[in-house]
């Protein structure tokens, strides 16, 4: 049995990593030989390149999707990106759309199931129950993150102060006095992509901070996660690839909660969601999941 599953959103790490959840379930549901064909964007494309259930197809008109540009230059990237995809047609099973109200993206979802001669499903990770997302890294990849990691014994905690989304971040200047604090007892390490932030947070901040803002490609962040023991940071992608690690998360919400949030974790002990915290509760919370390892 061949299925391709259609997200059409690029580069959206967190639905992602849970779609892995969904793939895996429809291994076990109709005992797969074949990996689940998913066309995506660069960084999912690495991020799932080494995957057991899902195979990724770069699309670099995705890339754009999840790019802050007007919703014309996305509906335009998108339709590119359709337009290679029908290069791609196959004779499948299942078209699995796992979109939601997006009316064009349905559209072409439906009209490709058709041409592959396949048919379509309309499915969303929500629906994988029971089954965890899984990340699978090379030898070589973990070797690459080594010479990143400390040397000294002390628990590591990797931060990322960062979201696509900027009203879903917590005040720089909390961050900036949260890792003051957190360095005093603890490994920081700290990840992301935007090194605007680099120089009001790594000021003044003690030989426990470890920098690598912009230097990490998606793999090596989510090993850098795999080995701390403890995630922390804005409600983002990362937060879902800490999740599927088994890494604690510490999620900082701001005022929205998000109902598939409450779904997929709240029932978790490996995640903490904290709404829009002082950061005294961060501290104490952080305090009580370190002394739980």
């Amino acid at each position: 049995m061949k299925i391709i599953f259609l997200s059409l959103r690029g580069n959206i790490i967190g639905d992602s990593v849970r779609e892995i959840a969904l793939a895996k379930k429809y291994f076990h549901d109709y005992n797969l030989k074949n990996k689940i064909i998913y066309p995506c964007g660069s960084i999912i494309f690495e991020l799932l390149r080494n995957n057991k259930y899902l195979e990724p197809v770069l699309i670099k008109k995705f890339n754009y999707l999840t790019k802050n540009i007007s919703k014309y230059k996305k509906l335009f990237y998108l339709l590119k990106g359709f337009s290679y995809l029908l290069k791609l047609k196959d004779k499948y099973d299942f078209v699995i759309y796992l979109g939601n109200k997006y009316f064009i993206r349905k559209v072409f979802a439906k009209f490709y199931a058709k041409l592959c001669s396949a048919k379509y499903k309309k499915d969303c990770f929500e629906n994988a129950k029971g089954y965890y997302p899984e990340l699978f890294f090379t030898k070589k990849d973990e070797n690459r993150i080594k010479k990143y990691l400390p040397k000294n014994n002390l628990k590591t905690i990797a931060i990322n102060i960062e979201s696509k989304d900027h009203e879903r971040c917590w005040k720089i200047e909390k961050y900036f006095q949260l890792i003051k604090e957190l360095t005093k007892k603890y490994n920081v390490i700290l990840l992301g992509l935007d090194k605007k932030y680099n120089s009001v947070i790594t000021s003044n901040i003690n030989k426990n901070l470890i920098n690598l803002v912009g230097k990490l490609n998606i793999n090596e962040s989510a090993l850098i996660i795999k080995n701390s023991t403890l995630y922390l940071g804005n409600d983002s992608g990362l937060i879902h690839i800490a999740y599927s690690l088994k890494t604690p998360v510490i999620t900082i919400l701001s005022n929205i909660v998000s109902i598939t949030y409450k779904k997929i974790f709240n029932k978790n002990t490996v995640v903490k969601l904290l709404k829009k915290p002082p950061i005294l509760i961060v501290l104490k919370n952080v305090e009580l999941m370190l002394n739980d390892k």
